[in-house]
C-alpha cells in the first residue's frame, strides 16, 4: 500500500513537473534566440569600430594549416568571428564577451619569401606575444596557402 502510494505521487509530481521543465526550456531557448539576436546586433554596430581596410564581410581564415594538398584554407568573416567571439563595439573599439578589446593581425605570409623573411617572422612573433598580453588577437590567414 505504501510503495503504491509512494509511486502514485511521483507519477503526479513528475506530471506536474515535466510541462514545468518543457515550457521552462521554451523559455530560455527563447532567451537564447533573444541573446543571439542581440549579440547580432551589436556585432552590426562593431561595422563602425573596424580598423581601416576591414568590412564586416572581410574574408580570411582563422587557421593556418591548409585543409587540402591545393592549399585551401577554411574560410571565414570579420562578421563570423565577431559573432563567435560576442563582440560588442564601445567607445571606437571593439570587445569581447571578456571585455577585452579584439585586435586583427595580418600574419605574414609569403610564395617565395623575402631575403629577411627570419627577421620579418621573428618580429611578427614579438608582436604577437606583446599584443596578446593586453588583447584578445585575431590573426588573419589568407584563404589560399600562397605558393
Amino acid at each position: 500500500m505504501k510503495k503504491s502510494l509512494l509511486v502514485i505521487c511521483l507519477v503526479v509530481c513528475l506530471a506536474a513537473l515535466i510541462p514545468l521543465a518543457i515550457i521552462g526550456g521554451g523559455l530560455l531557448l527563447y532567451q537564447r534566440a533573444a541573446d543571439e539576436g542581440d549579440v547580432a546586433a551589436e556585432v552590426v554596430a562593431c561595422s563602425v569600430c573596424l580598423p581601416a581596410g576591414l568590412t564586416l564581410d572581410t574574408v580570411f581564415s582563422d587557421a593556418p594549416q591548409p585543409l587540402s594538398p591545393k592549399g585551401d584554407r577554411r574560410a571565414t568573416t570579420v562578421r563570423e568571428k565577431l559573432l563567435q567571439l560576442r563582440a560588442r563595439c564601445s567607445g571606437g573599439r571593439i570587445y569581447d564577451s571578456r571585455g577585452r578589446e579584439i585586435r586583427f593581425y595580418r600574419m605574414q605570409e609569403w610564395g617565395n619569401p623575402p631575403a629577411d623573411y627570419q627577421e620579418v617572422l621573428e618580429r611578427e612573433r614579438r608582436e604577437l606575444e606583446e599584443l596578446e598580453k593586453s588583447y584578445t588577437v585575431v590573426k588573419m590567414y589568407a584563404t589560399v596557402v600562397p605558393f
